[in-house]
């Protein structure tokens, strides 16, 4: 989360790639109930086509399994990071206009420096810490996977970047047309939450460096 999967599921969509998890062009079976919200299940993959671009894009926990099912499947896989300054930022900005999530009523009164200090840590609903989270997470994949996108390199270099992503996904990307139709769809947050569903969109800003307004020798 946070680090360009929502950009990188339009830009599939936008090249004729489709989103088996919302299309009626394809079929899938959700997760089991006893099933992690965001884990991975075969169900997902078994009835897709095996001869017409599919994609699915999740913020699955590493496990093992999962794994196992993509090979299972022979589905190829690749993952998104980005600098965990800025993407923990962006991720306590997300939480504050998220009602819903677990960390929102701890921080919503807090001033800037001490809600974000205070999202960098677990409490009695989450055990873990999310920056150690994302590190763990970060160990486990590339013991898997070479193939890492860096949100990083979109704003240095996007078509460099755009090319990347064409290589794993093997999605022919029109790059003028997808990075104008990105740029004309972006707008802030609070606008975008009010829309309904998967409609809904995380994209703030997307900067690169915004971490170093509040960093100050405490946080870091």
């Amino acid at each position: 989360p946070k680090s360009g999967t929502t950009m990188i599921e339009e830009i599939l969509s936008l090249n004729g790639c489709v989103d088996a998890t919302r299309s009626i062009l394809r079929r899938i079976s959700y997760l089991p109930k006893n099933e992690n919200p965001h884990g991975i299940s075969e169900n997902f993959l078994k009835f897709l086509p095996k001869t017409k671009w599919s994609f699915i894009k999740t913020h699955t926990h590493f496990d093992p399994k999962y794994i196992k099912i993509l090979n299972d499947y022979g589905v190829d896989y690749f993952i998104s990071i980005r600098d965990p300054r800025q993407m923990m930022l962006s991720r306590y900005y997300h939480v504050l206009n998220d009602k819903n999530h677990w960390q929102h009523k701890s921080i919503v009164k807090l001033k800037l420096k001490e809600g974000f200090k205070r999202s960098l840590f677990a409490n009695n609903i989450v055990e873990i810490d999310p920056i150690d989270e994302y590190s763990n997470w970060i160990k486990n994949h590339i013991k898997n996977t070479n193939k890492i996108l860096k949100y990083e390199d979109y704003i240095n270099n996007p078509n460099e970047y755009l090319n990347e992503l064409s290589n794993y996904s093997k999605i022919n990307i029109d790059t003028n047309k997808t990075l104008k139709i990105i740029t004309d769809k972006k707008s802030d947050l609070s606008k975008n939450f009010k829309k309904s569903g998967r409609n809904k969109s995380t994209f703030r800003k997307g900067l690169l460096d915004e971490w170093r307004v509040i960093f100050d020798k405490e946080i870091k």
